[in-house]
């Protein structure tokens, strides 16, 4: 697809594609730390230990399973996380700290990324 947008000439196309693949890829990666974080919660939960879906019990899924993206995209790209959604449990903690290092590999590829396609840019308008 790349190829075909430069030999039609359409090289700002080139950069939407970039962000669009940038921002599908960021959201893949949200949603499987997402389902994550879900099961490891609920996994504390069937062990009887404290978890953070125990501040849920009463909400549906759908509402625990934007909770559980909300804490995943704040912790990928480092904003703002939901203060009620914390790790309770070791497993929990556990999680946070592998999904913090994690992060770093994510944000560091979607900046690569962009990165590359400026420049790709840059080296098409120099030619």
């Amino acid at each position: 697809l790349e190829q075909w947008m430069l030999q039609m000439g359409i090289d700002r196309l080139l950069l939407v594609f970039a962000v669009g693949q940038t921002l599908v890829f960021l959201f893949l990666v949200s949603h499987i730390s997402s389902c994550g974080w879900y099961l490891v919660g609920r996994a504390s939960q069937e062990a009887g230990i404290a978890s953070w879906l125990d501040s849920f019990a009463n909400s549906d899924m759908w509402d625990q399973y934007l909770h559980c993206m909300y804490w995943s995209m704040g912790h990928i790209i480092g904003g703002a996380t939901d203060p009620h959604v914390k790790p309770q449990s070791w497993q929990e903690q556990l999680y946070c700290v592998i999904m913090l290092a994690f992060s770093l590999l994510v944000v560091g590829a979607g900046i690569s990324n962009m990165t590359n396609a400026i420049a790709e840019l840059q080296r098409l308008h120099m030619e």
